[in-house]
């Protein structure tokens, strides 16, 4: 572990990309809404490319899972196939790649 390791800073990154996949869950079309859209895409980069000289936030796959298993909960739930669709959205999105 490097000496800067700040494990407050971690478990604050973490709850904001936790974060980051409910409200892509919960929102049903992100691509349909350029703000929004623009908002996901700003918190997103501000996790994984910091523009100062922190190290860029590395994901946990219980973070992922987490997240996966909180939205299976409610049964009449469509929010691991919004989330699915909202992060493909993203991905194809002109606004990731610039």
């Amino acid at each position: 572990m490097p000496a800067e390791y700040d494990i407050r800073r971690e478990n604050n990154l973490r709850a904001e990309f936790r974060e980051i996949l409910f409200t892509l869950a919960e929102t049903p079309d992100i691509s349909a809404d350029a703000a929004a859209c623009d908002d996901i895409v700003k918190r997103l980069r501000a996790l994984y490319c910091p523009t100062d000289a922190r190290e860029p936030f590395h994901h946990f796959n219980a973070d992922i899972y987490t997240v996966l298993i909180e939205l299976r909960r409610d049964v009449e739930s469509i929010g691991c196939e919004t989330l699915e669709d909202n992060l493909n959205s993203l991905r194809k999105s002109d606004s990731v790649s610039g």
